[in-house]
């Protein structure tokens, strides 16, 4: 699917999108459960402050970060002092959060069957209808 103007499949992932990176925003390996298993707020933390934010700051000092669901969303907007703001509500924000230099995050619902349950798809759709017309368009200044 091609919603937020960036069509990806196997055969081009290695070629045509170098500009694109993609991780977790808990970067250790998980013991028990495998990819499924249950994770720690703790482990969230740890690894947005220690791994995730440097790599943000000092590696790849992206343009635009994009969160998929709750807990990797306010595990790495806490990291830089926004509290308190409703989940859904920094969805559904016009504008992203500028966290830090010239890098700004756009919050949306995991893709998953929690997130689709939580939000349903076509609102999914117009959220990454929204971060494209940003990539697209020339960036503002966001709070």
């Amino acid at each position: 699917m091609n919603i937020a103007g960036v069509d990806i499949d196997e055969c081009t992932a290695r070629n045509r999108h170098e500009d694109l990176f993609f991780t977790n925003a808990i970067l250790c390996m998980k013991t028990k459960g495998g990819l499924a298993g249950k994770v720690r707020g703790s482990w969230f933390r740890n690894c947005v402050s220690t791994f995730l934010k440097p790599l943000i700051e000092d590696i790849i000092q992206p343009k635009v970060v994009i969160t998929l669901g709750e807990k990797a969303t306010r595990s790495l907007l806490r990291e830089y002092g926004h509290k308190g703001i409703k989940f859904r509500a920094l969805v559904e924000r016009e504008s992203p959060i500028k966290v830090s230099g010239n890098t700004v995050v756009f919050p949306v619902f995991h893709c998953g069957s929690l997130g689709r349950r939580n939000r349903p798809f076509e609102q999914q759709k117009l959220d990454w209808l929204r971060i494209k017309g940003y990539l697209e368009g020339p960036y503002e200044e966001s709070i």
